[in-house]
């Protein structure tokens, strides 16, 4: 089996997601993130597709821009190479 602190750990990670309506939410955790109830977790495809969609429909401004709007709403691992990828 894991060790204590590994359990520990995974225990202390875990605190900060939820599943709701069979979606995994990541819950405000930092006092940067409490500005945010939650954000929904999505799959590096979704976040690439999704970066498209706001570059296309709302505007094609920078992408640090569309990494505001993104990080509002999903949360995805290596963003900002997801948005660079879908813009260029």
């Amino acid at each position: 089996g894991k060790s204590i602190r590994d359990r520990r750990r995974a225990k202390h990670k875990a605190h900060m997601y939820m599943v709701d309506q069979g979606k995994l939410w990541r819950v405000g955790s930092t006092a940067i993130e409490r500005a945010r109830a939650r954000v929904e977790c999505v799959t590096q495809k979704e976040a690439g597709q999704l970066a498209w969609e706001v570059h296309r429909d709302r505007g094609h401004f920078h992408r640090d821009n569309i990494k505001i709007q993104l990080m509002n709403t999903i949360m995805s691992p290596k963003l900002d190479q997801l948005i660079t990828t879908a813009i260029m």
